[in-house]
C-alpha cells in the first residue's frame, strides 16, 4: 500500500508500474489494499483506471467507493449509482455529500 502511494506521487512518470499495479488489483488477497492501487493507477494512467473506477462504485471498501464517487467518468449507470450512494445510510456523510455534489453537476 505504501509502495502504491509512492508510485502515485510520480504520476505518469511511473507508467512502467501500471501492469504490476493492475495485477495487484486483480489478485490481492486483502480488499483493504485495493483503494491504494486504485488511487495509484488513477494518478499514473487515468485511462487504465476508468474500468476500475466504475467497478469500485460497488467495492466493499469504503475508501475505494469514495475515490470512485469523486473520479468515475460520467455516463452509463453513474447517475443511478451516485443516487443510490447519496441516499445510503450505510455510507459516510462525506461520501454521501460527494455523491450529491457529483449529481448536482
Amino acid at each position: 500500500m505504501v509502495l502504491a502511494g509512492g508510485l502515485a506521487r510520480f504520476g505518469p512518470a511511473a507508467g512502467a508500474a501500471v501492469p504490476l499495479l493492475r495485477r495487484l488489483w486483480q489478485r490481492t488477497p486483502r480488499s483493504c489494499e485495493r483503494p491504494s492501487y486504485l488511487r495509484a493507477l488513477d494518478a499514473i494512467d487515468p485511462g487504465v483506471a476508468v474500468p476500475l473506477l466504475v467497478e469500485s462504485l460497488w467495492d466493499g471498501e469504503p475508501d475505494a467507493r469514495h475515490h470512485a464517487v469523486r473520479r468515475a467518468p460520467g455516463g452509463g449507470r453513474l447517475a443511478v449509482r451516485l443516487a443510490e450512494l447519496r441516499g445510503s445510510r450505510l455510507e459516510s456523510a462525506e461520501l454521501r455529500a460527494d455523491a450529491a455534489r457529483r449529481l448536482a453537476g
